[in-house]
């Protein structure tokens, strides 16, 4: 912690000199706004498919578990590259 009295060292940190370059917050432009929601849209339906998928296994009929299971092992398997890559979309630099 630095010490007051002897003023800034060479490891502190001004925070309203940090304030001021960040600037203000900037509004989304409908080009990212529809590559956000977008995002948002594909996620939201892989966590309800995993959900959905996971509820059906604990709570399907006996006769359907064989079923339940396979389905569930193959939302395991896709539902996470699918995430992957919308976020990778999303995120990715804003050269492309």
């Amino acid at each position: 912690m630095a010490n007051p009295s002897r003023g800034p060292g060479p490891g502190d940190v001004n925070i309203i000199e940090m304030e001021q370059e960040v600037g203000e917050a900037k509004e989304l432009t409908p080009h990212d706004r529809m590559r956000l929601s977008i995002a948002v849209r594909v996620l939201l339906a892989l966590a309800i498919l995993i959900v959905f998928s996971g509820l059906a296994l604990l709570f399907g009929p006996s006769d359907r578990t064989e079923q339940a299971k396979t389905f569930f092992e193959f939302v395991k398997t896709i539902a996470p590259p699918m995430a992957t890559l919308v976020i990778g979309f999303y995120f990715r630099g804003e050269n492309g």
